[in-house]
C-alpha cells in the first residue's frame, strides 16, 4: 500500500518529468516548413541592435520592407523555394542576396546571424 507521502513524491516527480519535454514553437500542431514560414513572414520584426524594423508580406514568396535609422530604406523581394533548408534568395534594388532564415517561432525569426522579433501585431 501506498501513503500519501510516496502518493505526493510520484506525483510530483511525474510533474517535473512531463514539464521538461520538447518546447512547443506555438505553431500549435502545425509540422510543415512551408506552412509555418508562410504564417511567420507576414509583419514587422525588429532585432535589439539595430533602429528599424523589417516588414515581411508574401509568406513564401513576396517582398520585405527595411526601414529605421540602421538601415538603407528599401524594398526587397524574396523568395523560399526550399522549406526544408530555410535559404532566402533575396533581391534588393537589383543586388541578388542568399541569406539563411530560420523560424524560430511565429514571433521571432533569424534572418542571417540577427535574430528578429514581432513588433505590432
Amino acid at each position: 500500500m501506498i501513503s500519501r507521502i510516496q502518493l505526493a513524491t510520484i506525483v510530483f516527480v511525474l510533474l517535473i518529468l512531463l514539464s521538461c519535454g520538447p518546447k512547443k514553437d506555438n505553431f500549435g500542431a502545425i509540422e510543415d516548413d512551408c506552412q509555418k514560414i508562410d504564417i511567420a513572414l507576414i509583419g514587422s520584426f525588429q532585432t535589439s541592435h539595430l533602429e528599424g524594423t523589417m516588414t515581411f508580406s508574401g509568406g513564401l514568396n513576396g517582398s520585405v520592407e527595411i526601414a529605421g535609422l540602421d538601415y538603407n530604406d528599401m524594398t526587397c523581394t524574396y523568395i523560399i523555394s526550399d522549406c526544408s533548408s530555410q535559404k532566402m534568395s533575396m533581391n534588393c534594388e537589383g543586388a541578388p542576396n542568399e541569406t539563411e532564415l530560420e523560424i524560430l517561432s511565429r514571433d521571432s525569426i533569424r534572418v542571417g546571424l540577427s535574430i528578429y522579433t514581432r513588433v505590432g501585431t
